[in-house]
């Protein structure tokens, strides 16, 4: 049941609780083999004031394996491997999650500090292309959600996964 959050006297809440659901669906012109995919999108148990209630992942393809593991912050990466994709694959993820005013809201020592936060990694180290794609995004769009949104279209529009050619160790700039 969705709640009006301006109807909501937060001064009073005990507790908020979110149900998130996420799909994410992968279509492929032709069929695809020996498909390898992760995903981190199941938070970890507890991060400041938010705990994980519960949460689940399915796959909608027949003869997938699904493969969990933790990262050092302890979200859950889920890997899907599957030897075959006729056209499409589609993932739900869903996630149950709780916050509460009375429980501080803590975080490790130096997790915000963190400069890996903040910087570019080797794959997402900006070229001069992106420089200028990133210049002209922001000219154009409204900071927040709708250059969020105006990033998301550029990116589906401009960036192509080759088989053998691209992977998960390819660059952004290699990826235009």
């Amino acid at each position: 049941m969705a709640i009006e959050p301006a109807s909501v006297d937060w001064s009073s809440a005990r507790r908020a609780s979110y149900l998130v659901r996420q799909t994410f669906r992968y279509e492929y012109p032709e069929p695809i083999r020996d498909l390898s995919h992760r995903l981190v999108v199941i938070p970890p148990e507890r991060f400041g004031d938010q705990r994980r209630l519960w949460h689940d992942f399915s796959v909608a393809l027949d003869g997938a394996r699904v493969e969990n593991s933790s990262d050092r912050f302890g979200n859950v990466i889920v890997d899907v491997f599957a030897p075959r994709v006729a056209a499409a694959i589609e993932f739900v993820a869903e996630v149950s999650v709780e916050r509460r005013p009375a429980e501080p809201n803590r975080l490790a020592d130096g997790w915000l500090a963190d400069g890996y936060l903040l910087e570019a990694s080797p794959l997402t180290q900006a070229d001069d292309r992106i420089l200028r794609a990133a210049d002209d995004l922001s000219a154009v769009a409204e900071w927040g959600l709708p250059l969020a949104d105006r990033i998301n279209d550029w990116v589906y529009q401009s960036m192509t996964y080759r088989y053998e050619v691209t992977g998960v160790r390819t660059t952004a700039a290699a990826a235009l």
